[in-house]
């Protein structure tokens, strides 16, 4: 499907993509998105991305485009995220096909570089969308 005409499109540095602000779970997030051409996200400075959304807006947590295969979280290019990356916790731990990858931007967590999490795919509260 082509990408729809009139979407809000934010640009934070090398990054572009739209921020849906409606809670729902990982799957719906990815539905809404592919609805409108595009598909969860995967930004290329993701502390740029949480700092902007933590800057502008009250939500705190993102869906984006990544999910647990049984041993990692993974991008939809299929790149293997690895506990190097900036996680939020012991939040890498989780890896199973029932958790999703998101960015947790509130209380400033961002500066301390923790910012990702896996979270059980079903979640909608709190929880609103990237699309790119």
């Amino acid at each position: 499907p082509s990408v729809s005409p009139n979407l809000t499109w934010t640009v934070v540095g090398c990054d572009r993509f739209v921020r849906f602000p409606e809670e729902m779970n990982w799957h719906q997030g990815r539905a809404l998105c592919q609805s409108h051409g595009l598909d969860l996200y995967r930004p290329c400075n993701l502390t740029a991305v949480a700092q902007y959304l933590d800057d502008n807006f009250r939500d705190t947590w993102y869906w984006l485009g990544a999910q647990g295969n049984g041993t990692h979280q993974v991008w939809f290019s299929g790149e293997v995220l690895i506990s190097a990356e900036p996680w939020y916790s012991n939040y890498f731990q989780r890896v199973g096909t029932t958790y999703c990858l998101d960015v947790i931007t509130h209380s400033g967590l961002y500066r301390k570089g923790t910012i990702l999490a896996a979270t059980s795919c079903s979640r909608r509260t709190n929880i609103d969308v990237l699309c790119g």
